[in-house]
């Protein structure tokens, strides 16, 4: 795009989190990651009075409807950790997470995909962004923009008992075949994926829904422990409100697990879910064999075992 482009952004609300901000309109020479000087200036990023200039505009390939939601409110937010594939953020009271990531990354439901060359340099930026409340995301020279940009479902839907059943069936049979490892051996031994139900089941019935959760949150290593993968798998399944409340209820808690695993709780709240977890149910709804064993395969590959985990709790989830 040779001709200039101006974008206004308007000014932020005011928020606890951001003390105050002065956004200029910002004015490039395309949506393409060229430099270009742009003005910004903030106070709160860190406590002091900060003025930059923005070099570069970076627009990303997508963004779950859930980043929508979070963009829509301005506040800052911390980088918690960086990794090869991605940068993973939370807002100063840790309620919310935030994963900036490749577009080899999978499709969460906090996840906004960006060229790799742009993931590059934001890994070079500090430990503070903020949000504009107009879908914008501001670390230091660099500028997020998202409201203009495709973005993918991670809202799940219900499923009737027939579904429910279709689904159940073609899950058992997988996971049957499943060789790996889940993230429990370190808790039951070197037990085959598809005996977790039978393991877990005798707990369940024992202490009940509070203290099963009890007992799944925060067990194993990670940023999201096997546990709670597991309880995640079972919200996105449960068909009784009831009983996702009394998990989420604990769940939501500030010191039931960490801040990750809290922000996939928070947003299985609001019934949003990793996109593959969607597909998987609206392919259970169709009825389309087939496309469920594609999604299983990949949902199993996500992390070291997460998508195992995650798995065995659809199963778990869909027999209570």
């Amino acid at each position: 795009m040779s001709a200039t482009t101006t974008l206004d952004i308007p000014q932020p609300a005011s928020c606890s989190a951001l003390s105050s901000a002065s956004l200029s309109p910002l004015s490039f020479a395309g949506l393409t990651g060229e430099s270009t000087p742009l003005s910004f200036a903030c106070d709160g990023l860190t406590g002091e009075s900060t003025s930059c200039t923005l070099q570069t505009v970076i627009v990303p390939w997508r963004v779950s409807e859930r980043v929508r939601e979070l963009l829509a409110v301005p506040q800052r937010w911390k980088v918690i950790q960086r990794f090869n594939q991605g940068i993973l953020l939370v807002t100063t009271d840790e309620d919310e997470v935030l994963f900036i990531g490749s577009d080899e990354t999978s499709a969460g439901p906090f996840n906004i995909q960006i060229p790799l060359a742009g993931l590059q340099q934001l890994k070079n930026c500090g430990n503070y962004a903020v949000c504009d409340g107009s879908g914008s995301l501001f670390m230091d020279r660099f500028c997020l923009i998202t409201r203009a940009v495709c973005g993918y479902s991670t809202t799940a839907p219900n499923l009737n008992q027939k579904q429910q059943r279709f689904l159940l069936a073609q899950l058992s049979a997988y996971l049957k075949t499943c060789t790996e490892q889940s993230g429990f051996n370190q808790f039951f031994g070197e037990v085959p994926p598809a005996a977790l139900y039978s393991l877990l089941r005798p707990i369940y019935l024992s202490r009940g829904l509070r203290g099963f959760t009890s007992f799944l949150l925060g067990r194993g290593l990670g940023l999201t422990p096997s546990g709670d993968d597991f309880l995640v798998g079972m919200l996105a399944v449960m068909s009784q409100q009831s009983l996702a409340n009394q998990v989420l209820q604990q769940a939501q808690c500030k010191n039931a697990t960490g801040v990750v695993s809290r922000g996939f709780f928070n947003a299985a709240a609001q019934r949003h879910f990793n996109e593959d977890i969607c597909l998987m149910l609206h392919a259970a709804i169709n009825s389309d064999a087939a496309r469920l064993l594609r999604l299983f395969d990949r949902i199993k590959k996500q992390g070291h075992s997460s998508g195992l985990d995650l798995l065995a709790g659809v199963q778990f989830g869909l027999c209570m």
